[in-house]
């Protein structure tokens, strides 16, 4: 079963200490594919005016699931949280029978430890089963010239 989601970060971006920017710059992106679980949707990693770094899902979805944490790995191709990896807690709205509800767009601060250069693939894992719900590897955005 599929959930639609907008709330993934919405919890954390509300409650936030710093407001997040409306004139960050992406700087990473990605599309989330299948691992052992349903998962779609795009992620960018955007930097602020300050230095710090947000993350941002747009049009996501996936499968239902208990303690969904995004993790940034610097591995490339990695297919666990091992070697490294930065895990975020996707701070989810949770229904009547304890399900993490996510929907559409969100966006949220990362940590102050956080390094663009060091996340090479998004993954969204079910730490309670240890499960790979699905993966997105991340690739610099290229800086688009106003010029013509």
């Amino acid at each position: 079963m599929m959930v639609r989601l907008s709330a993934v970060l919405l919890a954390v971006a509300l409650f936030s200490a710093a407001p997040l920017s409306l004139a960050a710059k992406p700087v990473l992106e990605g599309s989330f594919v299948d691992a052992d679980k349903s998962v779609s949707g795009t992620i960018q990693v955007l930097e602020e005016d300050d230095g710090s770094y947000s993350v941002k899902f747009m049009d996501y979805e996936t499968s239902d699931g208990p303690d969904l944490f995004l993790y940034f790995s610097p591995q490339e191709g990695a297919t666990g949280i091992g070697g490294g990896a930065l895990m975020v807690e996707l701070a989810p709205d949770v229904n009547a029978a304890g399900q993490a509800l996510f929907e559409g767009e969100a966006m949220s601060k990362l940590p102050a430890d956080f390094d663009p250069e060091q996340a090479k693939r998004a993954l969204i894992w079910c730490r309670e089963f240890a499960v790979l719900f699905g993966y997105a590897d991340l690739k610099p955005v290229e800086r688009r010239s106003l010029r013509g």
